[in-house]
């Protein structure tokens, strides 16, 4: 094997190792969200989604985290989105229907 290609696989190696202990950090972080509320305003920019709102006692909200959940083309003003403290899973309670989004870490779900 040369050493181009041992640099190679040590890279994705490493890079495997690092985005497995990223995700886990990242999971924990949005294990300590807790927040319901309905929906006024969405913004998404870059790897971040934004989503502002009233809770139940009209107060404001704002909720800026990275897309980790592929929510933010299913959210439209008016919904209610839930995020229980302890779990990783965003909800989206629409009129007709509730959305679990399971949290997603490198490209598939991580529990």
């Amino acid at each position: 094997m040369n050493i181009i290609m041992r640099k190679f696989i040590s890279f994705i190696c490493i890079l495997f190792f690092f985005s497995c202990n990223n995700c886990y950090d990242i999971k924990r972080h949005i294990e300590t969200l807790d927040s319901k509320f309905v929906i006024t305003g969405k913004t998404k920019d870059n790897r971040f989604i934004e989503f502002n709102g009233l809770n139940s006692n009209d107060k404001k909200i704002n909720f800026k985290e990275l897309e980790v959940w592929g929510i933010y083309d299913s959210v439209e003003i008016g919904d209610t989105l839930l995020k229980k403290k302890g779990e990783a899973d965003l909800v989206l309670i629409k009129k007709d229907t509730t959305i679990v989004f399971p949290f997603m870490c490198g490209g598939r779900h991580y529990e």
